[in-house]
């Protein structure tokens, strides 16, 4: 295992996990928010229902991709057997590509007549070394697969919960605004019976009071009226 690859199983991550953080956002803090539950909600309170995780692929046909063709291509390179094999075979053949009049038949016989007149390189061998490498790009197919499936876990799921949690703490909230707008709208109800309250007792008090003064001065001058007949008519 070469230093990178024992670097890369260390840290978690594979060539892929690296190759495909170029096509996705990378959540960096997958901490939920936490709902805050201050207060009880009534029991007819609106619940805002979770969205449920639904992955759909983009399209059903997918096209070549040059970047992942070349990634493929350098893992083959990497992966090259010692000696000329098939490897050799296409590098050679990929050569003759730019003959004019040439033929494909004549084309894959020429490459293999020049590898192998100076190897001991058969028909066979290429065949068998072409499987090998077609076994290669078998693992790195099992190793993308892995590398898709955890991040769609890390960056498609967890964004999918995220927004769940957000709904939830929304419809929490919800039930915390109605419950507010309950007891205002209560408050303002008993605002308005007391301030009507008040008006009335007001009015009472200044009635009352003004027919004190009525009364009293009637009284007092009852009084004043009997002193003087006191004096006129007692001697």
């Amino acid at each position: 295992m070469s230093e990178t690859e024992n670097k890369e199983k260390k840290s978690g991550k594979s060539g892929w996990s690296k190759f495909l953080s170029n096509f996705v956002t990378i959540e960096e803090d997958s901490k939920e928010p936490k709902s805050e539950n201050k207060e009880q909600a009534p029991a007819n309170a609106e619940v805002i229902a979770q969205s449920p995780v639904n992955i759909l692929p983009p399209s059903s046909v997918g096209v070549i991709d040059q970047e992942l063709y070349g990634h493929l291509l350098s893992v083959i390179e990497d992966k090259d057997l010692e000696g000329v094999d098939y490897l050799e075979f296409v590098r050679t053949k990929k050569n003759m590509d730019s003959i004019q009049g040439m033929n494909e038949q004549t084309k894959y016989q020429s490459a293999y007549a020049g590898i192998s007149a100076n190897s001991d390189v058969t028909k066979a061998k290429l065949l068998d070394t072409a499987d090998f490498y077609i076994g290669i790009l078998d693992e790195e197919a099992v190793k993308f697969n892995e590398t898709v499936e955890t991040m769609v876990d890390n960056e498609v799921v967890a964004r999918q919960n995220k927004i769940n949690a957000l709904k939830e703490e929304n419809s929490e909230k919800v039930k915390m605004i109605e419950q507010l707008t309950a007891d205002i709208n209560g408050n303002n109800d008993t605002i308005a019976h007391t301030e009507g309250e008040i008006t009335e007792n007001n009015a009472k008090i200044q009635n009352t009071s003004m027919n004190f003064q009525a009364t009293i001065t009637q009284v007092k001058n009852q009084i004043e009226g009997d002193k003087q007949k006191i004096g006129l008519y007692i001697q």
